[in-house]
């Protein structure tokens, strides 16, 4: 993961890089060759850049969910295409479930 890290480094010179998720709950297993492997494979004029860690809870991935459900339901007509979303069953299935238990 440093090398594909560095990778992405040498491409877009990014200010910062910000490493999240659930693979962090090993901690030092993966942080230490992830940040080892990141200078090693970086090249150019860039600074040298140090990831910023920080574990996602389960708000975050609360939060994130309902985002990608709003994005679907309020998604300007432009967008909009022939055939139903995915988004589009789920709805209907909730619904005929709440109907059902009223």
């Amino acid at each position: 993961m440093g090398i594909a890290i560095a990778n992405m480094i040498n491409i877009f010179d990014p200010a910062r890089v910000l490493i999240c998720g659930d693979g962090l709950r090993v901690g030092n297993l993966l942080l230490e060759p992830l940040r080892a492997a990141i200078p090693i494979h970086s090249f150019g004029p860039f600074p040298p850049i140090s990831p910023i860690v920080h574990p996602i809870d389960e708000t975050n991935w609360t939060r994130g969910a309902a985002s990608l459900i709003l994005r679907e339901i309020f998604q300007p007509p432009i967008y909009e295409s022939e055939e139903p979303l995915a988004i589009d069953e789920l709805l209907s299935q909730a619904s005929s479930l709440h109907r059902r238990k009223g």
